[in-house]
């Protein structure tokens, strides 16, 4: 699903603030200590939530690594975008989130990291060969014409 190396670097990035901030590890710890079974249901919905906290921070971090070595931040939010596309696709209508998804929704997440894409101070590393420039202006003239 990753059309450029600006969406590439925001998910790599996002993948390594889940590692470097153990969020895994984090989970693991908190099943074990809800011991109770008469509060199951309970329990995953605190382990849901906490998780929609860990996918947040993750997004946030990864923005910033990318942003640090010179990708566009706003690949996050493209990527997203591309995700939750497929996920209307695959189901033939836009996803109802529930209360105890893992993961808040993607459009939800493709706004709030393109608003924090544009508040961003970043600069491109000339020395990288990306492509999302040209496609992205491709895609804005054409969504001009279109209108």
């Amino acid at each position: 699903l990753v059309n450029d190396e600006d969406e590439l670097a925001n998910v790599i990035g996002h993948e390594i603030t889940h590692a470097a901030r153990r969020h895994a590890a984090a989970q693991q710890q908190i099943a074990r200590s809800s011991s109770a079974l008469l509060f199951q249901p309970l329990r995953v919905a605190n382990l849901a939530s906490y998780a929609r906290d860990m996918e947040r921070t993750a997004d946030k971090g990864g923005q910033q690594l990318a942003a640090a070595a010179g990708y566009d931040p706003m690949g996050m939010s493209t990527f997203l975008s591309s995700l939750e596309q497929r996920e209307r696709v695959l189901l033939g209508h836009a996803r109802v989130p529930t209360f105890f998804d893992t993961h808040p929704s993607s459009r939800e997440r493709a706004s709030v990291n393109a608003i924090r894409a544009r508040e961003m101070r970043w600069r491109r590393d000339s020395s990288l060969n990306c492509t999302s420039d040209f496609r992205r202006r491709r895609t804005q003239k054409c969504a001009r014409t279109c209108r």
